[in-house]
Order: structure tokens, then sequence, then C-alpha cells
């Protein structure tokens, strides 16, 4: 935490996703228009989901920079994609739901050695919404469940080994993923639109257009790491992962109102 580039880029990282979410609430004024606020009965909708993301994890990074391992000029990729789906179902203003993503970083080659970090997460959330027109509507929510992060090594020198586990070293031309799984929680906001306008005034639905920003995170504990041959490996221990995000969202679904 006293590394001066990774409080930059926290920082930098911070500020983007916290200004993408003030985007979002400042939108409020649109989505009441100059209409009152609906109260919606019930309803539903699923999406798909695409964008970027950072990866703030400190005791990984500095795990890999072991001497022999990926070496002390090693650096995770700072820039990431995010894909998915998922979904809620509505229970009045309250957003019941979950999804699955998975988050991906480029691939790094230095000294013969080619690694790449993903992740792949799954979690139940739970919503509000908290502005609603008859085009748009305005939530934030809250997730928690389980995310794995894999580490993928390539040792592709002549003759030197690579060692994630000094009892399983890889040697050359030989690759391997590592993988661990812990507990995950996502915090975020997002902005919906219909593509199409109301057709009566008792509900509507169609198309779904829209952003989410936020921020999700990953704890573990263990340093129980399993390789690509299913064998327990010994990795870095108390890692917690940071990834914020901005996606864009396309699905369907639709609410009634009274």
């Amino acid at each position: 935490m006293d590394n001066p580039s990774f409080i930059t880029y926290f920082w930098s990282r911070i500020r983007l996703i916290s200004f993408w979410i003030l985007a979002l609430w400042s939108l409020k004024g649109m989505v009441y228009g100059q209409t009152s606020p609906k109260t919606v009965k019930g309803g539903g909708f699923g999406y798909f989901t695409i964008g970027g993301c950072g990866i703030l994890n400190p005791q990984l990074e500095k795990f890999l920079q072991k001497p022999r391992l990926l070496t002390s000029n090693y650096t995770l990729s700072p820039n990431g994609i995010q894909a998915g789906g998922g979904g809620f179902g509505l229970l009045g203003r309250w957003m019941l739901g979950g999804y699955g993503l998975y988050s991906g970083f480029p691939e790094i080659t230095k000294d013969s050695i080619t690694s790449q970090v993903s992740l792949g997460s799954g979690m139940f959330t739970i919503g509000y919404l908290s502005k609603v027109k008859e085009r748009m509507f305005l939530y934030p929510y809250l997730g928690v469940g389980g995310s794995g992060i894999t580490v993928k090594i390539s040792n592709e020198a002549i003759q030197n080994t690579v060692e994630f586990d000094s009892r399983n070293p890889l040697k050359p031309q030989e690759k391997s993923d590592y993988s661990i799984g812990g507990i995950a929680f996502d915090l975020g906001g997002s902005l919906q639109y219909f593509l199409i306008p109301p057709s009566s005034e008792g509900g509507h639905g169609g198309m779904l257009l829209g952003l989410q920003a936020g921020c999700g995170g990953t704890f573990i504990s263990g340093t129980r790491w399993k390789d690509s041959q299913g064998r327990t490996v010994k990795g870095p221990e108390g890692i917690f992962h940071l990834s914020p995000y901005v996606r864009l969202t396309i699905g369907g679904g639709g609410f009634s109102w009274r």
C-alpha cells in the first residue's frame, strides 16, 4: 500500500468510477421528467453486459515478483475486459437477482515467461428502484457471492524453471494454470432505458439499453491453490482484490405499475 504507483492507480480508478456513479445519479431529473414517479407493482428484466475494468491486487503482484517466478519488473495489466449476464425480478421496488461474470486481462511476456490473470464470479444481487419513469429507471445494487482467480503461466525459456510453487516448478516449455476461490462482493449503480415508448399506462416492456458503474472485490484468506493437474500448490495468501468497472448492458424486460 505504500507503493506510489499503486496509490496513483487506485486513486485514478476510484475517481473514474465515482464520476460515472455521480453521472448516473445526476440523471435523476431526467428520469423523473415532468411526471410523478411510478409505483411499481412487479416485473423483471435480464441483460448481457460488457465493458472495461481495472485490477488492484498488490498481494498477488508482490508474490509474482519473486526472483524465481516473474521477477521484480513484473506488474499486473492495469486494464481488462468484463463480460457476462444477469437479471432481476421485482418485489415492488426491491430487486432480487444475480449474475455471472468473466474478467480477463491481457497477456504479459517478460524474460521468456508469459502470464495472464483472469477472474470468474457469480453473485446474488439486491437492488432498489430509486427512480422510475415510463422509459427510464435508476437503481443502486449490492452483490455477494463467490469469485475465482486464475493465473496462467507459460515457461518459454530454454533452461530455467519457474517456481509458482517450489515443490512443483514449471520446466522449460511447460505451462500451467493456478487457481483459487474466495468470497466476492459488488457495489454499483445502473441506469436503464427502454428503446421503445410505452404502449399502455399500466406498464411497459421491451428492449433495454443501459450503463453500470461500480467496483467488485474478492477476499481470499487461504494459500491452497490448484494447478492444471489438480495438485494443491502453495500460493499467495491474504489476497484482497478490487476491480472497478464501467459496463454497457443490453437486454429486455418490463414493469407493471399502478
